[in-house]
């Protein structure tokens, strides 16, 4: 089984309410290939010659895939975003509204996923999965949730050396602050995001299952349909079930309080244990002409916002 041979093997579309009509925002279409949610910002910024925070979006897209998503800026921004030309994105204007775009202003996302070098069909359909955080919250490096840890314990000074931050009179936290807060969050968010991980697999062996290893780990997949629950993401308020996860990493609840950059602290959060994968179909069959003598398969379906469509490949892969 081989995934993104090429970008449009992974098409991600997001699923919105945007209400159109009157407003001081403009709302776009964002489609991109092969470029990541805060790089194609980035770009699109520097091309329009305004900060990035002018700018809005409501979720992280992978990098390796052909992705729809929607963005907003103000008004008056709106001439300046119709006349940019790029070539891996593209910038479709749908209308004004009232309301800035914000992270997690979706309702779900849709996939339509090309499965390549394939002996046989893929016959199973998957209905429910494990609502882990996969490989690309922690970076192509696999150290986001590594900066996230130190960020917690205060070790700035390593922070800034892992980051290849010039630090003057050592400094570190205005330095730090220089990269701007939301992508210290990141950091935070990929930290907590392995420790629910840590938990999430806990949990889950728990069952009948199978295991599919990972960079940081391994899933566990259970192999019946199970009650959903909410479990806690952790921080200084939500920690219940991570006694014994985080006197392993030596971490204590009220370290997510970071009094030195009081924005980075953290209370913590909840997320659904497993999510349904909705409208799961499979959608052709045929030779793969990227892998001589093998065939590939289409499929789509659905899943919440925050829910990794790779996930759903991992468990086709390992059953």
């Amino acid at each position: 089984m081989k995934i993104k041979q090429i970008y449009d093997d992974f098409i991600v579309k997001e699923v919105s309410e945007i209400n159109l009509g009157r407003g001081n925002y403009a709302y776009f279409i964002l489609e991109k290939w092969g470029i990541g949610t805060p790089e194609a910002i980035g770009l699109i910024a520097k091309k329009a010659n305004v900060e990035k925070k002018f700018i809005n979006f409501a979720g992280l897209k992978d990098k390796n895939a052909h992705t729809f998503q929607y963005i907003s800026c103000p008004k008056f921004l709106k001439a300046k975003l119709e006349k940019l030309k790029f070539n891996r994105i593209k910038l479709k204007f749908l209308g004004y509204g009232k309301k800035r775009i914000g992270i997690g202003d979706l309702k779900a996302n849709e996939f339509v996923i090309t499965i390549r070098d394939l002996e046989k069909p893929i016959e199973k359909k998957v209905e429910q999965i494990p609502n882990y955080f996969d490989e690309q919250r922690f970076g192509t490096e696999r150290k986001n949730h590594i900066i996230g840890k130190l960020i917690i314990k205060k070790e700035f000074e390593k922070v800034c050396e892992l980051l290849n931050l010039k630090v003057e009179e050592k400094d570190y936290i205005n330095s730090l602050r220089k990269i701007g807060i939301r992508n210290l969050r990141f950091y935070i968010s990929a930290y907590q995001s392995y420790l629910f991980n840590k938990l999430l697999s806990n949990i889950l062996k728990r069952r009948k299952h199978i295991r599919v290893k990972y960079s940081l780990g391994n899933f566990i997949f259970p192999l019946r349909k199970l009650k959903n629950k909410k479990i806690d993401i952790p921080g200084f308020l939500h920690y219940k079930g991570y006694k014994l996860i985080l006197k392993k990493e030596k971490i204590r609840p009220k370290d997510f309080i970071i009094n030195e950059i009081p924005e980075l602290s953290s209370e913590g959060d909840k997320r659904d244990m497993l999510v349904k994968v909705k409208n799961f179909k499979i959608l052709g069959y045929s030779k793969d002409e990227l892998n001589k003598g093998k065939f590939k398969e289409k499929i789509s379906f659905l899943l919440p916002k925050g829910s990794y469509g790779t996930l759903v490949l991992k468990f086709l892969a390992s059953s």
